[in-house]
């Protein structure tokens, strides 16, 4: 089948042009980190989900804060006014390539994370004060930009319901944006072998539960551009969960 379009913009809030800049002079002068070395008690709480989301260094405190959910214990985000584009990583790689790999393992892998919301800015007014994306990301990312608009992730965002995966323009459909107070959303990575029906990486979006729509890694790409949306999530790094928040007033469960 033809592959997916890009778009060149978002038709909700696009960043401006000097972090999209700077995004890229990140990504340049950090190179992708090798798989990492865990120790035992990593790895049972990577099993076990033991695992909470970390802000960007030099983040603000006044725009971003988390804390433990008092009845799970799952961490809570909360934005302030002005909040700009950020993304959280979880502590420890849900997917930890020299653990994981399937050439290593002889059997597929999969990763998954959710999150609820709790609180939004007022309807009519959401898209242009706020946005979530969900996603995952291979360290070093950029933490001033939202999970898929640079190397090495890929995300759903709220304000158009587009997927990005190392797209710093305007994404391709996807899924309905505008997600509400109360709902939960999900994203996964499947690292498949043959044995699984195809030797690749898939990806998938949940809403309240339920699967609403996927794609593989290797998809082709517009022949205009030449980004490669696999480098970071092939199954090569270690892969973290990403949550991206821009706006204040904005409050989820993960």
């Amino acid at each position: 089948p033809p592959p997916v379009l890009s778009h060149d913009t978002s038709p909700a809030s696009n960043a401006p042009g000097d972090l999209s800049d700077a995004g890229y002079t990140f990504c340049h002068q950090n190179p992708l980190i090798p798989p990492q070395h865990l120790t035992t008690t990593s790895l049972h709480h990577i099993s076990t989900g033991a695992i909470t989301l970390l802000p960007p260094p030099h983040s603000h405190p006044g725009h971003l804060s988390i804390a433990p959910s008092p009845s799970t214990s799952a961490p809570i985000v909360t934005t302030g006014a002005g909040c700009p584009d950020t993304t959280l990583l979880s502590s420890l790689p849900l997917y930890a390539a020299g653990y994981h790999h399937p050439a290593n393992t002889r059997a597929g892998k999969r990763i998954y994370f959710e999150l609820r919301i709790l609180r939004l800015p007022p309807a009519g007014k959401r898209e242009e004060e706020a946005t979530l994306a969900i996603g995952f990301a291979a360290k070093p990312y950029p933490g001033f930009r939202l999970p898929g608009w640079n190397r090495g992730s890929l995300g759903v965002h709220s304000d158009d319901g587009r997927r990005y995966c190392n797209d710093s323009y305007g994404g391709k459909d996807f899924v309905r944006g505008g997600w509400g107070v109360g709902e939960r959303v999900g994203v996964g990575m499947s690292f498949c072998t043959e044995r699984d029906g195809n030797a690749g990486v898939e990806v998938w979006f949940t809403r309240n539960g339920e699967r609403v729509g996927g794609w593989w890694l290797d998809e082709e790409v517009d022949a205009e551009r030449d980004w490669d949306p696999r480098v970071g999530l092939d199954g090569r790094w270690d892969v973290y969960a990403a949550l991206g928040v821009w706006g204040g007033g904005v409050q989820v469960e993960v």
